[in-house]
């Protein structure tokens, strides 16, 4: 096989190779090493290896460099590198640090042969194995020295992304925003990180270690919808650096439904790191009273309060306590509160809006909820202007009247008028239609008209 066809297989193995076809990339390699047999294609062929997270036979490729097999060409710095990180996969820390250690070596060898002005791409590319390999080894410190010792070598934002890191893992914030900073002009999610970071540095956030492996978007996604499936698996990906990294960030920046969804799973599924988190929000300045509540009750189930103990918080920038008291659900109907829910329906209709809120409040203290009183009381809420108390009980109805129409569409038109179009249409369409009497269609088309307006 001639030079330039050698040249193509090549080629197009690395291609196979960033698009993640190992195998594709392990028959291109193998037939090139019929034919030529170099340090090179044996350090593609055990990345391809090393990928599939086969690591006995990523060894097996590199083990006539590494031993200086003759024909097999002299082991480069990449050669060590992975070598490197193939013994910490392995579980080898005393030869994945030799091999490191040679790596670091064989590099500043080689550099110290090169003039300055005339170092190849391919050359100052090593400097990101080998932050790799100190990176597998979880030596944070290391790391960042190998950053610091060839900072004006470095040609991938990667450099940046590690070095990063490693200095979060440090506990060294400021050094971590710097630099990710600089990897945010190629990496999308450095400027979520480094406020994650700041926000880590203010102690807003409990200290937790990053991973250094970054994962593609489909990867992500795929590894989410597994943990919505199966808790288990949403624990183990909680417990992982990287992913509560993203979870932190969906919880920052999501509306308030979502980020409420977030912020229970990071409680609920990160351990002790989950409960030192609930408690942070609970003395923060930064979450609304609603938000708090429910990390308030989430640490309650989780046994870290006891029932009915007072729990710390600060609301409305005050310090004061968050109690729960036991509630019980009527769900049958009681001749006796249905009369109450029709004092209340008349004084609304009277005009006494607040004296029908008050007669509803009132069952509520008493610890008794009753579906057709809460209801009300939540339409009430909504015509007073008071969304938020609102949302919260229709919340909480969902869980019990879920297909009752005058529920969907009054959910439906406060969470329109709270700008949430989008989930108002999916609530408005849960509505079970024909059916109703002609005053309550004219609502429904009313609505309807308005909801289509909006998404138009």
């Amino acid at each position: 096989m001639n030079k330039t066809k050698l040249e193509k297989l090549y080629d197009k193995g690395r291609l196979l190779l960033d698009e993640g076809d190992v195998v594709g990339a392990k028959r291109h390699f193998y037939k090139m090493l019929r034919h030529d047999d170099n340090v090179y294609v044996r350090n593609n062929l055990a990345m391809a290896y090393h990928l599939a997270e086969d690591w006995n036979g990523a060894l097996s490729v590199l083990e006539p460099v590494l031993s200086d097999v003759k024909g097999s060409g002299e082991p480069n710095p990449f050669t060590f590198a992975l070598a490197s990180m193939i013994h910490s996969a392995l579980g080898n820390e005393l030869q994945a640090r030799n091999y490191l250690k040679q790596a670091m070596e064989q590099f500043n060898l080689q550099l110290s042969l090169y003039k300055s002005d005339q170092l190849p791409v391919f050359f100052l590319e090593y400097t990101i194995s080998i932050m790799r390999a100190a990176a597998k080894l979880k030596d944070h410190r290391r790391v960042y020295d190998l950053y610091r010792r060839w900072r004006g070598l470095h040609v991938s934002w990667e450099a940046d992304y590690l070095a990063a890191v490693a200095c979060f893992n440090m506990r060294d914030y400021k050094k971590a925003i710097k630099f990710w900073e600089k990897a945010g002009t190629t990496f999308s999610l450095a400027d979520s990180m480094s406020q994650i970071a700041a926000l880590a540095m203010q102690g807003e956030i409990p200290y937790f270690e990053m991973d250094y492996e970054i994962f593609a978007k489909q990867e992500l996604d795929e590894m989410f919808q597994k943990a919505t499936e199966d808790e288990e698996c949403g624990r183990q990906l909680a417990e992982k650096g990287y992913f509560r990294m993203i979870a932190i960030d969906m919880f920052l920046s999501s509306d308030d439904d979502l980020a409420t969804n977030w912020l229970q799973a990071l409680i609920n599924l990160g351990g002790e790191w989950g409960d030192e988190l609930g408690r942070r929000v609970l003395n923060s300045r930064l979450y609304p009273a609603r938000m708090k509540a429910m990390a308030a009750q989430l640490l309650a189930e989780k046994g870290v309060f006891s029932p009915g103990e007072p729990i710390p918080a600060v609301i409305d920038g005050k310090k004061t306590h968050i109690t729960f008291t036991q509630q019980e659900i009527i769900t049958e109907r009681d001749k006796k509160l249905d009369e109450i829910v029709l004092s209340a329906i008349r004084l609304k209709n009277e005009g006494k809006l607040e004296d029908a809120i008050k007669l509803l409040e009132g069952l509520m203290q008493k610890g008794q909820v009753y579906p057709p009183a809460m209801l009300n009381l939540a339409i009430y809420y909504r015509l007073r202007g008071e969304k938020e108390k609102a949302l919260d009980l229709f919340r909480i109805l969902e869980k019990v009247v879920e297909d009752d129409p005058v529920f969907l569409f009054n959910y439906s038109a406060l969470l329109m008028e709270m700008g949430d179009v989008q989930k108002a249409r999916e609530y408005f369409e849960r509505i079970k239609r024909p059916g109703h009497n002609k005053e309550f269609e004219h609502k429904l088309n009313e609505l309807r008209q308005s909801l289509q307006e909006l998404l138009d």
